[in-house]
C-alpha cells in the first residue's frame, strides 16, 4: 500500500498554529518530524499510529519548527551570487572564458561550450570535476606517501563552505571548487586532511603536523578564507 498524506491545522496555543502534512507509511515504524527546503512541515508516521499518540511529541517541538522554518524561509529567499563567465581561477591564475565547441583548456584560456549562460555553468562545472577528480587524485596520492599515510577512499566534494573533509574510517572528500586555488593552497587542504588520519581534531597536536609539512599554512588558509566565497559561485 503506497503512503497516504493528510494536511493538518495544528493549533500549538493562541495565535499558535502551523499547517503540517501528515504521512503515514505501513513500512515505517517510527515518527519523524521534518521540515522541507520550503517550509513545509510534515510528520512521517506508521499506517496505523493515530494522530492522539502523534500529536503531543509534535506539539513539543514548536519553537524548533519555527526556527527551522525560518531558515528555511531565509535560505530560499536568499539569491546565491551567480559567477563570472567571463573570467575564471584555474591554479590561481586567470584565464579568460570563451565560447567554444566544446569546454576545454586552450591557448592560454578556457573555452566553455553551450547555448546559453545556464548550460556553460553546467558545462564548466563538469569540466572541473573531470579536471578535480585526476589532479586532486594525484596530490593527494603524491603527500599521502611523504606523509607516510593511505586514506582508505577518496570522492569529490560539492559541499558549500567546505573544502574537505576525513571520516573516522580514513576516507578523504576534496572540494571539485578547489580547481581555483593557487597549487600550494589545494596542497595545504589535501596535507590537512590528511593529517585527520593521525589526529581526527584540530588539537595543537593536529596543527603541528600541519605545520611541518606546510610552514604557510595559515596564509593559505587565510586566502581560502578571502576568495573562497567567490570560489564556491562555480556549480
Amino acid at each position: 500500500m503506497a503512503a497516504s498524506a493528510k494536511p493538518l491545522l495544528v493549533e500549538f496555543g493562541p495565535g499558535q498554529a502551523l499547517p503540517l502534512l501528515w504521512t503515514r507509511s505501513p513500512r515505517r515504524r517510527t515518527v519523524q518530524l521534518l521540515v522541507r527546503a520550503d517550509g513545509q512541515i510534515e510528520v512521517k508516521a506508521p499506517q496505523r499510529l493515530p494522530w492522539s499518540a502523534i500529536e503531543p511529541f509534535v506539539k513539543s517541538r514548536y519553537d524548533w519548527l519555527l526556527a527551522a522554518r525560518q531558515r528555511m524561509h531565509a535560505r530560499a529567499a536568499a539569491t546565491p551570487p551567480q559567477a563570472d563567465l567571463s573570467r575564471l581561477s584555474w591554479l590561481g591564475q586567470t584565464l579568460v572564458i570563451r565560447p567554444g565547441t566544446r569546454t576545454r583548456l586552450a591557448d592560454g584560456g578556457l573555452d566553455v561550450a553551450g547555448a546559453d549562460d545556464a548550460q556553460r555553468r553546467q558545462n564548466l562545472a563538469r569540466f572541473m570535476q573531470r579536471s578535480a577528480r585526476v589532479y586532486l587524485a594525484e596530490r593527494l596520492q603524491l603527500w599521502a606517501g611523504r606523509m607516510g599515510l593511505q586514506a582508505s577512499a577518496f570522492a569529490l566534494s560539492g559541499a558549500r563552505g567546505r573544502w574537505g573533509s576525513c571520516s573516522s574510517t580514513g576516507a578523504i572528500r576534496l572540494n571539485w571548487r578547489l580547481m581555483q586555488a593557487p597549487p600550494a593552497v589545494i596542497d595545504y587542504v589535501v596535507i590537512h586532511e590528511l593529517a585527520h588520519l593521525q589526529e581526527l581534531n584540530h588539537s595543537p597536536r593536529f596543527w603541528a603536523i600541519v605545520a611541518s609539512h606546510c610552514p604557510d599554512w595559515k596564509q593559505h588558509r587565510l586566502l581560502l578564507k578571502e576568495h573562497g566565497e567567490r570560489y564556491m559561485q562555480i556549480g
